[in-house]
């Protein structure tokens, strides 16, 4: 992904410059190379005919199975990487309690509410990390990254978070959607809190199982791919990626003119953008026409509410 944004921003001019329709200069595209396209284009994707470009491929290091257990031990998180001992989250509050079903792979956690509620939030503990990534819900269908050190810096609505215990040495947080509950974390000074939301004031619990899943590791990638093949069996709601077949379509260069216009696309701007990637010796395979999402909210609204309930 790195590579295709890195080609984009290089060999297309209009794009990091977001220069409006007016001042675009035309160039005559090469018929060979480029589909025409008219005003009354209505597909949303087409193929372009042209050469394949085999794009520079980064080495992926090599992955160890080694997946460290995690435990909970007097109210904190422990596993224990490479020979060392590191202590993940401190003082978790005590109705977040260990699955009864254990599985190396990782720690699954339950919560147990005092009260019957839609919406539940409990303290996973003091975080303990040199450094974090997370995804967190920006919109109701986006999702950004987050970087920090710190509990303090963990985003609402996050949904995946990797952090840096110390050399060689990781853990993850991964929120579930479980049954009638969707989890996710967020920071609280130097707290990390989950957050269990049915959707509906209507659809109560006091136990929610399998709540989140917490793994350990001396290599992030094996960690993660373990973590979600652990959570696709426990919960058997979803496939990991190795599962699904991918569409001969990722096997070629494309672009999506999203980011260069928006909603203000048109076949002037298609055909120079076009004719700009080919002239960068980076051709495209696949056009996608986008022109934005249909809108269902205020632009610039978050689309859900934050909460803000607190366990009795």
């Amino acid at each position: 992904m790195l590579v295709l944004l890195t080609l984009l921003s290089e060999a297309f001019s209009l794009w990091p410059l977001r220069k409006p329709l007016g001042s675009l200069r035309r160039r005559q595209p090469d018929a060979s190379q480029v589909v025409p396209l008219t005003e009354s284009v209505t597909a949303s994707a087409l193929l372009v005919c042209a050469p394949e470009v085999q794009l520079p491929q980064k080495p992926r290091p090599a992955q160890s199975t080694d997946v460290a257990p995690v435990r909970l031990q007097q109210g904190s998180l422990f596993a224990t990487v490479g020979g060392v001992e590191y202590e993940l989250l401190r003082d978790a509050q005590n109705t977040l309690h260990a699955s009864g079903t254990s599985d190396e792979r990782g720690l699954f956690l339950d919560f147990s509410g005092a009260t019957d509620r839609g919406e539940h939030i409990a303290s996973l503990g003091q975080l303990s990390c040199e450094r974090f990534m997370a995804a967190s819900r920006t919109k109701r269908w986006w999702m950004g990254p987050n970087w920090g050190s710190s509990a303090a810096e963990v985003p609402v609505e996050t949904q995946f978070l990797l952090f840096e215990l110390g050399p060689d040495a990781y853990a993850l947080v991964l929120p579930l959607v479980s049954g009638d509950f969707r989890a996710s974390v967020r920071g609280k000074g130097e707290q990390l809190l989950v957050q269990l939301q049915s959707g509906d004031p209507d659809v109560r619990a006091t136990r929610v199982e399998d709540a989140l899943l917490v793994a350990a590791g001396d290599d992030p990638y094996a960690l993660v791919d373990e973590a979600l093949r652990a959570a696709a069996e426990r919960l058997g709601t979803f496939g990991v990626r190795t599962q699904k077949k991918a569409p001969k379509e990722l096997d070629q260069f494309g672009w999506c003119t999203w980011d260069a216009f928006y909603s203000a696309v048109d076949p002037a701007g298609i055909e120079a953008g076009l004719a700009s990637l080919q002239e960068g010796h980076t051709p495209a395979r696949m056009l996608i026409l986008d022109d934005g999402w249909q809108s269902v909210a205020q632009e610039g609204s978050r689309g859900y509410r934050s909460a803000e309930a607190e366990e009795a």
